[in-house]
């Protein structure tokens, strides 16, 4: 296992010749990288529908995928939710209005096992 580490800095300057008043911003995020995942990228396996969609987008997993955990973040890296599906569960519906979600371009993960999908998902 190893990790990624991202750095951003910035500077916020009020333009007046001088050595006060402006700030210097850092940030160093750190994340775990899984080295024993397997990233699907087969549609047959699981299915989006609609996308884009108005209110709700339904999530089809087959027999292998059962147990999935499934987490929806903005393009911002906002995490909305994160949740485990039923044993018996193989639809899922993404309602906007249950996780109070905006119009907006949003990225959904599945994961079971060492399998792993991802998907851009549109609300309209």
């Amino acid at each position: 296992d190893g990790v990624i580490t991202f750095y951003l800095s910035s500077l916020a300057s009020n333009h007046d010749e001088n050595t006060t008043g402006d700030w210097t911003y850092t940030l160093t995020k750190t994340l775990d990288v899984a080295t024993s995942i397997q990233q699907v990228n087969d549609e047959s396996v699981i299915q989006l529908y609609p996308n884009p969609a108005q209110e709700g987008i339904m999530i089809s997993l087959n027999e292998e995928w059962k147990n999935a955990i499934i987490t929806l973040h903005g393009v911002d890296g906002k995490k909305y939710f994160t949740f485990s599906a039923l044993p018996d569960q193989n639809k899922i519906l993404i309602s906007r209005s249950e996780w109070n979600l905006n119009k907006g371009i949003y990225l959904l993960s599945i994961q079971s096992g060492e399998n792993f999908f991802t998907k851009k998902i549109i609300f309209l």
